[in-house]
């Protein structure tokens, strides 16, 4: 955490809504934020006519218009120029959509059995296709296990490995608990996000050279893989970035594997991946090579960041930002039916431009951000793409809230507080009215846009109400979210917000 940002944090004056006599500006705005506005957000962004708010589909740019919208008529200024020089709320995110065939596009040869396997049932599924052209030629297969790296506490799972020109198989998922007896607890425990571990390794594959990943998936990955079709026509990043979690523009093609030709490319080897059992090693497969030859077809698609700013009133702190965000999108239309995500995420949405909108009318003494980030269900990428290209230095972001699954209760009156300590004691002393039980879980801080400001050492608070029963199905619709809940939440939010953004 930087230094500097303990002094504001710890410092903040208590909010009038948590004790003492309320000023008239905090009056006047719990008195207008009001449930029937958060209810007209939700039901606007989570109608069937959005289609769901899919990344890059023609229902996300609609949301897009709302809340751009909604900004402009509640006095919140745009945060970007478009490209005629012009104000915008519209961050324009490059991203594109591949198609590309499965017909011979790729082939591993088993050379000591004098076999091609191609892809099929039996065979593999090309996940990434890289870039629209690629042209791989029998790349020796390479064993890197779960691709872990811990070298400063004695575990790398590449070491020893040449990756230039070479397809390397990684394993899915995480090591469970006594699968690998070697691995030190230490380093087990530094390991707890499979997003994250994936993308790490497979990072440091591309830095090396690696001409392929070839992925034996685990058991969670096989119960979604129905879905793979469905992903790899998915909007990617037009960037590569290490930040981005999901499967961005990657450079390289990614292929996996199913479990007839994993067990075919083990066979005689001590080690079962897909059981996951046996003496853990990393090797060369021998006698199996992959080969590439893969033409894709690429277009660019729109799916905005939307983004507004309150400037501060303070001469001095007008330069400090703080960030609310939530994630405009969604899961779109899949299988003929529409994933509204009501609750993910249009309940943080709407939170944020109501928000936003009592900012504007009694600004605090720094600024604040309102954003709403695109393609988080795809990997985080539009709150990478943010902080990668900001309307100002990022060094002026103070804190990041960020609001998700924020308007249901299904474990009691529990929501999560996800951040360092400092901005969930913040929090707590804003509480007032809403009757929340707040469990702080400074660990658990990945799933959600704040991992991006805290990967970037700005300190980020998430809030959210944990995971609900319709969670990622076409039933999370906006007849489902309970509004007042909604309502005690977005004030405790926007005295939050105020509470940070005063004067120390």
């Amino acid at each position: 955490m930087r230094p500097w940002i303990l002094v504001i944090l710890t410092a903040a004056p208590v909010s009038a809504a948590c004790g003492g006599t309320p000023n008239q500006q905090e009056q006047q705005a719990g008195q207008a934020m009001a449930a029937s506005r958060l209810r007209h957000h939700v039901e606007v962004l989570a109608h069937d006519s959005l289609g769901g708010r899919g990344t890059g589909q023609s229902g996300y740019l609609g949301a897009a218009r709302y809340a751009a919208q909604v900004m402009e008529q509640t006095g919140l200024e745009p945060a970007f120029r478009d490209h005629e020089g012009g104000p915008t709320y519209l961050q324009q995110v490059p991203l594109v959509r591949c198609d590309f065939s499965d017909r011979d596009a790729v082939a591993l040869r088993i050379a000591q059995a004098d076999t091609t396997v191609e892809q099929g049932e039996s065979g593999f599924t090309t996940f990434h296709p890289g870039p629209a052209t690629r042209r791989v030629r029998d790349a020796p297969l390479v064993f890197a296990g779960y691709g872990l790296r811990a070298p400063e506490q004695g575990w790398d799972d590449f070491a020893g490995l040449e990756l230039e020109g070479r397809a390397v198989v990684l394993l899915a998922g995480l090591p469970g608990a006594g699968e690998i007896r070697s691995l030190p607890g230490r380093v087990r425990r530094s390991f707890s996000d499979r997003d994250e571990a994936a993308r790490d390794a497979i990072a440091y594959a591309i830095e090396h050279g690696a001409a392929a990943i070839l992925i034996v998936p685990d058991r969670l990955l096989l119960g979604r893989w129905d879905d793979i079709p469905t992903q790899r026509a998915m909007p990617r990043a037009a960037e590569y970035s290490e930040g981005i979690m999901g499967a961005p523009a990657l450079p390289i093609p990614v292929i996996l594997l199913r479990p007839p030709l994993v067990e075919f490319l083990f066979r005689g080897s001590r080690y079962d991946p897909m059981g996951r059992t046996g003496e853990y090693r990393t090797f060369q497969l021998a006698g199996a090579l992959a080969s590439v030859n893969m033409e894709t077809s690429c277009e660019t698609i729109g799916a905005p960041n939307v983004v507004g700013v309150i400037h501060g009133t303070d001469s001095d702190l007008r330069s400090e930002y703080i960030v609310v965000s939530a994630h405009l999108d969604g899961l779109g239309e899949r299988g003929g039916a529409i994933y509204n995500g009501a609750n993910d995420d249009a309940s943080g949405s709407a939170a944020a431009l109501e928000i936003g909108k009592e900012l504007a009318q009694y600004p605090p003494e720094r600024s604040v951000v309102v954003a709403l980030f695109t393609g988080e269900e795809l990997g985080h990428i539009g709150s990478v793409y943010f902080v990668d290209h900001p309307p100002f230095a990022l060094a002026r972001i103070v804190a990041n809230l960020n609001l998700e699954h924020y308007g249901r209760l299904e474990r009691g009156n529990r929501c999560d507080a996800l951040g360092p300590p400092e901005l969930v004691e913040v929090l707590e002393r804003n509480l007032g009215d809403v009757d929340l039980e707040l469990v702080p879980s400074p660990s658990a801080i990945r799933g959600a846009d704040q991992y991006t400001f805290f990967l970037r050492e700005i300190p980020a608070l998430n809030i959210g109400c944990g995971p609900f029963d319709d969670y990622h199905t076409p039933r999370d619709d906006a007849n489902r979210i309970d509004y007042d809940l909604l309502e005690r939440n977005t004030r405790l939010a926007y005295r939050f917000v105020r509470d940070l953004a005063s004067r120390d």
